[in-house]
């Protein structure tokens, strides 16, 4: 399992791990096929090639802060990368895969970035509190995310309700 350098308790890489093995379970489920990639497709943002969907990359649930719960109401996408380059919302796969609580919403990644290019407001905000459709970026740090709640990604996109098993 790939673990980023700045993940240092190694937690990220853990919770990232069990939802690719959920979702992996939920293609199953749903009556398709999903094989898992390997490093250099995991680096273009490509977590499975699914039968049914092309390209998939998968996003654990989150939480709005580092001392927050985890929680469904709002996802992070990332607009430009800890490089300086496109995020992973203009990556290589063909579909991202949100976790909750009892499903993933599997969202076309173009439909995504659309939404993004057309909601998120082109102001840049230090404060986690201020994300919510603006670009948060960290003191000292290249990339940008923003915070985009799910229910407004369901309502504006065409995107599908995988079951998890419970």
């Amino acid at each position: 399992m790939y673990r980023h350098k700045h993940d240092k308790d190694g937690s990220c890489s853990v919770m990232g791990g069990t939802a690719e093995q959920l979702f992996s379970k939920a293609v199953e489920d749903f009556g398709a096929s999903a094989t898992a990639t390997g490093f250099k497709d995991q680096i273009r943002h490509i977590d499975f090639f699914v039968s049914v969907e092309g390209a998939v990359d998968v996003k654990a649930r989150k939480r709005l802060s580092r001392a927050g719960a985890i929680q469904d109401e709002f996802v992070w996408v990332e607009l430009v990368g800890n490089s300086g380059k496109k995020g992973w919302v203009y990556g290589d796969c063909t579909h991202i895969a949100f976790e909750r609580a009892r499903d993933f919403v599997v969202v076309p990644r173009a439909d995504l970035a659309a939404l993004c290019e057309e909601l998120v407001e082109d102001i840049i905000v230090n404060n986690v509190g201020e994300a919510h459709l603006y670009r948060y970026q960290r003191k000292g740090k290249k990339d940008q995310c923003t915070l985009i709640p799910m229910r407004t990604i369901i309502k504006n996109t065409s995107c599908i309700l995988m079951k998890k098993q419970s």
